[in-house]
């Protein structure tokens, strides 16, 4: 069971802090998307845009500063992130070169 270290909504740095499992977390999220698709009466809108925007909206009350930073990069370029895509260091050209 993950626990992730909340700061108060308020935003206080110096608030007391708390733990939050990742199925606490997980209903958080839902909730709040529930409430996102209640306020325009259910009608249009998208689902998954939902959930992502509530996502943003709950790690941001709950992570640190520097994983909201790693988060947010991580939402702005993910190719960045993904294996498949990962460009390779010159030494690893030069070493992939080597043993062929």
């Amino acid at each position: 069971m993950t626990k992730m270290t909340s700061k108060a909504l308020n935003g206080s740095a110096d608030a007391p802090t708390q733990s939050v499992t990742t199925e606490v977390r997980q209903r958080m999220i839902a909730e709040a998307a529930y409430y996102r698709a209640l306020q325009r009466g259910f009608n249009g809108g998208d689902p998954v845009d939902d959930w992502l925007q509530s996502e943003r909206e709950i790690d941001g009350a709950l992570l640190s500063p520097a994983q909201q930073k790693r988060e947010s990069a991580a939402h702005e370029a993910p190719e960045r992130y993904a294996l498949s895509t990962r460009p390779q260091s010159s030494r690893q050209r030069r070493h992939a070169q080597d043993t062929k």
